[in-house]
């Protein structure tokens, strides 16, 4: 038996990310805050933080905006940081991947049908 700590997830980019240069080492990084729907009730939703280095930090900031659909593949991180005297936790995504997911994985276990939005009628 082993342990393995891997997270697949689909879903839509919640809020503008966020993009910077670490000070020190000049690493790309960017944050950003998936909103994914809940299996047992659509009309509600997890929201996800998820962050991504380097090259695929680049990539993410060149391709992908609020309100996008994407899949990432990755690693849950637990970190924590000193509030006052007590300690304080957060759970995030470390990236290894980002693309557009491709929705005929939606038909199975563990997905949720999202409504589409209908495209506005054209005036010809």
């Amino acid at each position: 038996m082993y342990d393995q700590n891997a997270a697949e997830l689909i879903g839509t980019i919640a809020e503008a990310p966020r993009f910077k240069k670490t000070e020190n080492t000049n690493r790309s990084k960017i944050d950003f805050v998936m909103k994914i729907h809940r299996l047992q009730s659509p009309n509600s939703y997890d929201r996800i933080y998820v962050t991504a280095w380097e090259d695929l930090a680049d990539q993410v900031k060149e391709s992908y905006g609020q309100g996008d659909r994407i899949a990432v593949k990755g690693k849950i991180n637990v970190s924590s940081y000193k509030a006052g005297e007590q300690n304080r936790y957060y759970t995030r995504v470390i990236a290894d991947e980002v693309s557009v997911p491709k929705e005929e994985k939606g038909k199975g276990f563990g997905y949720v049908k999202v409504p589409e939005e209908k495209p506005a009628e054209q005036n010809a």
